[in-house]
């Protein structure tokens, strides 16, 4: 349930347009590292890179030779439909790499 709670609570936050800051590197007994919900996650760390390296959404969205508005639904959590084709092709515009990591439920 928290994960849905962070989850909500982060769109809601992008809905506004805050900016969301960056997870802290508290460690601990009793602190517990919580992932959003991957269609929330992966749509604000986009914009984040986009952000850290100074670029708008038209810019890279130019570099990736797609319309700004089918960029601007990547960085959006209710519309974004990220690919791994096209997180590969961000992640070459923005010069980073891509680790996805599969794992059977248990």
């Amino acid at each position: 349930m928290a994960r849905e709670a962070l989850s909500g609570y982060l769109e809601s936050i992008f809905a506004r347009g805050i900016r969301v800051s960056r997870p802290s590197k508290l460690k601990g007994a009793n602190v517990h590292h919580i992932r959003p919900a991957t269609k929330v996650a992966v749509p604000l760390m986009l914009r984040q890179m986009r952000q850290d390296a100074g670029l708008t959404q038209q810019q890279l969205a130019k570099r990736l030779g797609v319309a700004y508005t089918s960029y601007q639904r990547l960085e959006n959590p209710r519309k974004g439909n990220m690919t791994l084709e096209m997180l590969d092709r961000v992640c070459d515009a923005l010069g980073c790499s891509a680790e996805v990591d599969l794992k059977a439920a248990r």
